[in-house]
């Protein structure tokens, strides 16, 4: 067993509790193995499915992988960038937003403030701090992750923390979208990029690789209800 097996587990006695269960696991796994438990047909049944599942598993991780490999080592000039930015830029364009925000001295007057119809109204709007317009990825993070759920304009929710303090933030303006620079999406447009490239040469190689391998497919066995049916139905 290797240490990194108990990575995670907190306190001396969990990671005893936890060493204990699996000497337990091996042991008895060990032992049942000894029984002849393993052949009999019902567990053997059950233990060749684990086995094929984890092979499965451990294929797609070595796709997944092999993909990687090749999305990482292509190696995009600035005029596939920029001509991949040509044709795909609608999808950088982004909605900015105004907000409103009131500061309270806690979370519980925040909510309260929330809560009673017409309390934030009585603070005069002017004396609120206003954020934006701005692109949402670049708002002050008192007021994130809980702006997200203001789905319309005038809508207010309390937020903040105690590091940052808590107040109460509004909704006032979502403008239109607009398109972002070249420059300031460049990395967006390389993953971007390096994703559909990827996706292409990792399709042209499965081909190549099908092929090499002269695989045929038996229609017959593909027709054949019984041969898929699972055990036990």
């Amino acid at each position: 067993m290797e240490s990194g097996d108990l990575a995670g587990v907190a306190t001396v006695e969990d990671r005893r509790r936890s060493l204990d269960a699996t000497i337990a696991r091996v042991l008895a796994s060990q032992e049942a193995a000894k029984r002849g438990i393993a052949q009999t047909e019902r567990v053997a049944r059950r233990l060749e499915s684990v086995r094929r599942a984890a092979e499965v598993q451990e294929q797609a991780l070595l796709r997944d992988a092999l993909f990687a490999s090749i999305r990482d080592g292509l190696e995009p000039t600035e005029a596939d960038l920029r001509s991949h930015y040509a044709t795909t830029k609608l999808r950088y364009a982004e909605r900015e937003v105004t907000l409103r925000w009131w500061s309270f001295d806690s979370q519980r007057a925040a909510r309260s403030a929330v809560e009673k119809s017409g309390a934030v109204e009585r603070r005069d709007a002017a004396s609120a701090e206003a954020i934006g317009p701005t692109l949402p990825r670049s708002l002050p993070a008192k007021v994130v992750p809980e702006v997200f759920h203001l789905t319309k304009v005038g809508d207010r929710l309390v937020a903040g923390s105690e590091s940052e303090g808590f107040g109460v933030v509004e909704l006032v303006e979502v403008l239109p979208a607009v398109g972002q620079p070249f420059e300031a999406v460049r990395d967006r447009v390389e993953e971007s990029w390096r994703t559909l490239e990827g996706q292409r040469a990792f399709a042209k190689l499965m081909a190549a690789l099908r092929e090499k391998a002269d695989i045929e497919i038996d229609e017959a066995a593909l027709a054949n209800d019984a041969l898929w049916a699972q055990p036990g139905n």
